[in-house]
């Protein structure tokens, strides 16, 4: 406990110098904190300047990325002018041409449509024909509203962690003057409104993660649903849950959500000829993340109805209780050593994955897009460092 926590500090020390270090570098500096000297010497060096104007401000600005006594002192005093604090803030408040470039474009509204129609069907199709097995109307109805509340989380917690990538890690500190429509709001709703047909990286994105959510969030309640069904079925229907026609089913979801995986991994392999390469990296191992995680559900799951499974029970069912068989059936051969590979191989690839694409997020959000509130990445990345030295205290289903 106390290495986690000198490890959580020393990382977000380190990040808070770098990021300061960076924001002190770019600080463009008044030149009426210089004197004649130096802005002859800033002026007839390599350095440029700029002519900055608005309704608050008229003067003339110079950029220079070295550290000398003066430029230094002249950096620290616009850090903790008034003009400078507004400023930051502003950046690190701006978010509204996120709702025009990544949410108010026709492509996403595409995207999220298919998200919701494909989430409802399976929704409907799968989780909810599992629950038509269960006989008893109060343990139907408390599965319901246990399912309800993990279903709530799922979404929750997905949403809050791609729109932070969004916010943080891929939105720019100041979009191009015409893309500001948002500073006349007036103009701003009826620019957006009709809703745009342009693809920006943050509409990219936001599509990108409207597809992953679809094995997401529908692996996750597949698996909850039916971790949370079989101890409430009958004991003659837990010996035959092969040939119910929900489970085949289940199956040939699970088989197309891992299918849909595969290509979101050939798709974004092939991006690195056409966007950045950071962004390409993160598009891969998100979609890597999905695709193991969904092996994984269609592996456990598999193995809970396999015929040998069912045949074993059969067999042995007179000298089993209820709750032994439930305890088979959700298990499924995970005491085996093949099935303990695979599970370990699940949790070590998901942890190490998740470990580089935080990094990648904090690494964007604080040092290239200058984002504070990007730190909640370097919280991640030391608690999923946590977790691969303690992996032993980690169950599998923890990571679904």
């Amino acid at each position: 406990m106390l290495d986690s926590r000198i490890l959580h500090v020393s990382c977000i020390t380190a990040c808070l110098s770098v990021f300061a270090y960076r924001v002190i570098q770019d600080i463009a500096i008044d030149i009426r904190l210089l004197d004649s000297d130096s802005i002859s010497d800033n002026i007839q060096s390599d350095k440029f300047c700029n002519v900055v104007f608005d309704h608050f401000h008229l003067g003339i600005f110079l950029r220079n990325e070295t550290f000398s006594t003066e430029i230094l002192q002249a950096k620290l005093k616009t850090i903790f002018s008034k003009m400078f604090l507004i400023q930051f803030l502003n950046e690190q408040a701006d978010f509204l041409h996120i709702l025009e470039e990544g949410f108010l474009t026709m492509r996403f509204v595409a995207y999220f449509g298919f998200m919701a129609v494909c989430i409802a069907l399976i929704e409907v199709l799968v989780v909810r024909r599992m629950g038509h097995l269960v006989r008893s109307y109060r343990a139907l109805k408390q599965l319901k509203s246990e399912e309800r509340k993990e279903w709530f989380n799922c979404i929750k917690e997905f949403s809050q962690e791609k729109m932070a990538v969004l916010l943080f890690c891929i939105a720019r500190n100041q979009a191009p003057p015409i893309n500001k429509h948002y500073i006349d709001f007036g103009e701003y709703v009826r620019d957006t409104i009709s809703l745009r047909a342009r693809c920006t990286d943050i509409t990219l994105f936001a599509c990108f993660y409207c597809m992953v959510a679809i094995g997401h969030v529908a692996t996750n309640s597949i698996f909850v649903r039916f971790m949370k069904t079989v101890p409430l079925l009958e004991r003659n229907l837990k010996t035959r849950l092969r040939g119910e026609s929900v489970f085949v089913v289940m199956y040939l979801t699970l088989n197309a959500l891992v299918a849909l995986s595969a290509i979101l991994i050939g798709a974004t392999i092939v991006s690195y000829a056409f966007v950045h390469s950071d962004y390409a990296t993160i598009f891969v191992l998100e979609s890597a993340r999905l695709f193991i995680r969904t092996m994984y559900v269609l592996d456990r799951l598999t193995q809970c109805v396999c015929a040998s499974r069912m045949e074993m029970i059969e067999n042995r069912q007179n000298r089993l209780t209820d709750d032994q068989i439930s305890a088979i059936l959700v298990t499924g051969f995970q005491s085996g050593v093949t099935r303990k590979t695979f599970r370990n191989i699940y949790i070590y690839s998901t942890l190490f994955m998740s470990l580089i694409l935080y990094s990648f997020f904090a690494k964007n959000g604080l040092f290239v897009n200058r984002k504070l509130l990007a730190m909640r990445f370097v919280t991640e990345v030391v608690i999923t460092i946590d977790r691969i030295m303690n992996t032993e205290r980690i169950r599998s289903t923890e990571l679904l």
